[in-house]
């Protein structure tokens, strides 16, 4: 809790008896045209309308993170690009493996390697 939970006026909502009569949804009144996509101002909204319409969004990890980002970056920010994601450079290590180690051979090919 924080102090706004703390402060907040308590309620009651919870009765001795349990209320059984069975519960009717309402149905909230929508209008016919808020159910439609207004039409693109520019060959670049539509673009990114097709990317969200090509996205699988019917699980949750479906659909494309990095294609998300930019379909939201793009209806906040508009025209301006989107910055590359910041990551350690561990991130990247893991993800492409680490280089290979130069042979001896190799290491020698353009120094002379001093021995103590």
């Amino acid at each position: 809790m924080n102090q706004l939970d703390g402060s907040a006026y308590p309620i009651d909502i919870f009765q001795a008896q349990a209320d059984r009569r069975p519960y009717t949804a309402e149905l909230p009144d929508v209008a016919p045209d808020n159910l439609t996509t207004a039409p693109t101002r520019d060959p670049e909204t539509a673009y990114w309308m097709k990317r969200t319409i090509e996205q699988n969004l019917s699980h949750a990890d479906l659909a494309d993170p990095l294609m998300l980002n930019q379909i939201v970056w793009f209806s906040v920010r508009g025209h301006t690009p989107m910055p590359e994601a910041a990551r350690l450079p561990a991130f990247d290590a893991m993800r492409l493996g680490l280089r290979e180690e130069a042979t001896e051979s190799e290491s020698m090919a353009g120094n002379e390697r001093v021995v103590k």
